[in-house]
């Protein structure tokens, strides 16, 4: 059964390809109602999450012709909703957390009892960051949240890119110390530790 879905939806984004609109359709009802509560499980708000599954669409739409039919269009179509929540939400709220927080909840799973709200997981990031010697925050914020390579970080604050990387580390090990103390989900440090040193 599995493998004539598969089958089945390959048609489909063959035909969409070639500039089906019968195909668009059909997918559009295949996975409108799990992009939307995907959506508005983050944003809280209906308009938000219309305005992003909307775009999801047009970009399908768009992009039909560099579609393989082997993809898997459920990745393709959650992949664009997950940027565009990541955009919106970083923009409506300016907090570069979001990115770790959306990977966060799908980590963990939104039924979790253990699930910690944003603004709680924001709160407990920040607290760790503001912990840490000001050279080392500041290397570590030009990083997470400038979204600067070790190289731009080293010639702004004219230190080698080895220092950066040092420090890089030393202020990942001081967060999840800290957050070790206060009794946070393992999943949470592992994500930190994803997000500050993925910028080499």
């Amino acid at each position: 059964m599995a493998e004539e879905g598969t089958h089945n939806e390959s048609k489909l984004i063959a035909s969409l390809r070639s500039g089906s609109v019968h195909a668009f359709d059909a997918l559009y009802d295949m996975y409108y109602r799990r992009i939307y509560g995907y959506c508005l499980n983050f944003t809280k708000s209906q308009k938000d999450t219309e305005d992003i599954v909307q775009e999801v669409f047009i970009k399908l739409w768009l992009n039909r012709k560099s579609i393989y039919v082997d993809e898997s269009i459920s990745n393709y179509l959650f992949s664009i909703a997950k940027n565009k929540l990541i955009s919106i939400l970083r923009t409506n709220i300016g907090s570069p957390h979001y990115e770790d927080y959306i990977d966060y909840r799908e980590t963990i799973g939104t039924e979790d009892e253990s699930l910690l709200e944003y603004k709680e997981f924001a709160d407990m990031v920040e607290r760790g960051i503001s912990k840490l010697p000001p050279m080392q925050q500041r290397i570590v914020r030009l990083s997470k949240f400038a979204y600067m390579s070790n190289k731009e970080i080293a010639h702004l604050c004219n230190i080698t890119e080895q220092t950066v990387k040092n420090q890089l580390v030393s202020g990942l090990k001081r967060i999840r110390s800290y957050l070790d103390s206060q009794d946070a989900c393992i999943i949470l440090i592992i994500i930190l530790a994803c997000g500050l040193t993925s910028s080499t």
